[in-house]
């Protein structure tokens, strides 16, 4: 690594490797009573061309939808995920392979809460 000078912003890196990541699991950010909160991650692959997943934290086993829609609004999958318990979990759609090209939302969704991520679906 090298800079250009002394109080400069500007950096360049020769020779930057980079490692194959892993996923580290970080525990659901809590509100100040104590319980989790909702929680999506961005979509996986994204771009995609196959099955995308995601991974979402719930705080309590109560009803919750995870919804793959287009930017119109129109539902293409939904699942309910609230059986699925408190806690992290691994959720993959199987229509992506069947969707257009184009933007994509999926929509994690709890009473009044909602949490949403973007995948664009390539062919």
């Amino acid at each position: 690594m090298s800079f250009a000078g002394a109080g400069s912003l500007f950096a360049r890196f020769d020779n930057l490797k980079l490692q194959e990541a892993s996923l580290v699991d970080v525990p659901p950010e809590r509100r100040p009573g104590g319980e989790a909160e909702l929680a999506l991650s961005s979509p996986s692959p994204n771009p995609a061309r196959g099955a995308v997943a995601v991974w979402l934290s719930l705080p309590a086993a109560r009803p919750a939808t995870l919804t793959l829609l287009d930017v119109a609004g129109r539902a293409f999958e939904q699942r309910q995920v609230g059986e699925l318990g408190p806690g992290r979990h691994r959720v993959a759609f199987d229509a992506a392979p069947r969707l257009p090209a184009g933007i994509y939302l999926i929509r994690l969704q709890r009473g009044a809460e909602a949490r949403t991520g973007r995948v664009i679906v390539l062919r």
